[in-house]
C-alpha cells in the first residue's frame, strides 16, 4: 500500500495541519479498515455493525500500521502469539487481497478528518469575535432572503432577512462590512450569522474613526437605530472638558460623515450622555432644542419635555421617529409638549 508523501505535504501546507498529525489519522484509519476486513460478521438478520474494536478481548492490540514519512509505503503489522499465549513479536499482514480498500478508506478518513480540523479552527477562531466587525464580499445567492458573504478563504457567513437592511444593495460581488452576531456548530460545519442590522455595527465603524475610544478618553453609553433611517447615539468623556461630541464628530464632520456613508448616508445624531434622566432626554431630542425636561415619574422613567411650538414636529419627528429613537436612546418614557404649556403643566 502506498499513500503519495507530496499530496500529504502539500495538504499540510493549504490546511495548516502539522504532517506527523495527517500521518498519525492515515495510520488510525488504515488498522481500522484492516481490523474491519478481518473481523467475522455472524449469520444473523438482527445483527447490526458498531464501532471498529481495535483491542482483542484481553485488550491488547489487535494490529498497527505503520507509514513511512519518506517513501509513503504503508505496512500492517499483526502481533504473533505462541501456545501460552504469550506475544513473542509481530509480522508483516499480507494487504494484497484489500489494500486498496485500505487506502480508500484512509483517504476518505483522511477527508472527514481534514474537515474536522477544519471546523474546529473556524470555530475557535470566531467564536471569540461575536459582535467583532468584519470586511467580506457578497456572493452570489438563490434566496434573496439569505445573504452570504465570503469572510475567509472559502469560508462564507449568512446574513439572514432580520439582519438585513432594508433598502440597501446586495449586489453580488460588493465588498461590505458587517459585525458577527452568532458563532455555532451547523449540520454541514460552522455557521457564522453577520448583520448590517445590529446597533453593534455603530459601535464598531465608530471605533474605527475615533481613536480616543480605544484611548479610553471617550465611550459610548447607548445606542438607538432605526435602520436605514436614523441612528442616535449617546457619548461621554472620562477626562473633565474634553469634548465627547466633538471627537465623535471630527473635523468638519469627517468621522460621523465616514460611518454614515458605510451605513448608505443614513442621518446619526451625536448626544451627550448624562446620569440625570431628564438631561439626557433633552440632549437625546436632538435635532430639536429643549426648553426644558422634567422627571414626572421616577418610578417609570418617565419625562415632559418641552419645546418651541415651532420645534415640535422636529422633536416628534416623522412618524414619531425621532421621539421613539429619544426614548429608546434613554429608556425613558417621553412626552412631547410645546413650551408654551409649560406654566400650565409644570
Amino acid at each position: 500500500m502506498h499513500i503519495d508523501i507530496k499530496n500529504l505535504r502539500d495538504v499540510e501546507v493549504e490546511k495548516e495541519i502539522p504532517f506527523e498529525e495527517l500521518a498519525l489519522i492515515i495510520e488510525d484509519a488504515v488498522v481500522r479498515a484492516y481490523i474491519k476486513h478481518i473481523t467475522p460478521i455472524p449469520n444473523d438478520v438482527d445483527y447490526k455493525p458498531t464501532a471498529v474494536k481495535l483491542e482483542d478481548e484481553k485488550g491488547r492490540p489487535r494490529a498497527r500500521v505503520g507509514l513511512d514519512r519518506k517513501t509513503g509505503d504503508i505496512t500492517i503489522f499483526a502481533p504473533v502469539y505462541n501456545d501460552e499465549d504469550e506475544r513473542t513479536g509481530e509480522e508483516v499482514v499480507d494487504s494484497s487481497d484489500f489494500g486498496y480498500i485500505a487506502v480508500a478508506e484512509a483517504k476518505r478518513v483522511l477527508f472527514q478528518s481534514i474537515r474536522a480540523l477544519d471546523d474546529e479552527k473556524i470555530l475557535g477562531e470566531f467564536s471569540h469575535k461575536k459582535g467583532d466587525l468584519i470586511s467580506g464580499v457578497i456572493q452570489q445567492s438563490s434566496n434573496a432572503k439569505m445573504i452570504h458573504v465570503l469572510i475567509g478563504k472559502n469560508l462564507e457567513a449568512v446574513m439572514p432577512s432580520p439582519e438585513q437592511v432594508a433598502g440597501e444593495d446586495y449586489t453580488h460581488g460588493k465588498r461590505i462590512r458587517v459585525v458577527i452576531t452568532d458563532v455555532k456548530k451547523g449540520m454541514k460545519g460552522p455557521s457564522i450569522t453577520v448583520s448590517r442590522h445590529h446597533p453593534d455595527l455603530v459601535r464598531r465603524l465608530f471605533e474605527l474613526e475615533v481613536p480616543e475610544i480605544g484611548q479610553g478618553l471617550v465611550k459610548v453609553a447607548a445606542i438607538s437605530r432605526h435602520q436605514g433611517h436614523r441612528t442616535k447615539i449617546a457619548v461621554f468623556s472620562t477626562e473633565p472638558g474634553f469634548n465627547a461630541k466633538g471627537a465623535f464628530i471630527g473635523e468638519l464632520g469627517a468621522r460621523v460623515r465616514n460611518v454614515s456613508k458605510e451605513l448608505g448616508d443614513e442621518k446619526i445624531d451625536i448626544v451627550d450622555y448624562s446620569p440625570d434622566i431628564a438631561e439626557f432626554v433633552a440632549h437625546a431630542l436632538s435635532p430639536a432644542k429643549v426648553t426644558k425636561a422634567v422627571l414626572v415619574d421616577a418610578s417609570i422613567n418617565a419625562v415632559r419635555a418641552f419645546v418651541p411650538e415651532y420645534q415640535l414636529s422636529l422633536a416628534i419627528g416623522k412618524d414619531g421617529q425621532n421621539a421613539r429613537l429619544a426614548a429608546m436612546l434613554t429608556r425613558a418614557k417621553i412626552d412631547v409638549k410645546s413650551d408654551a404649556l409649560m406654566d400650565e403643566l409644570l
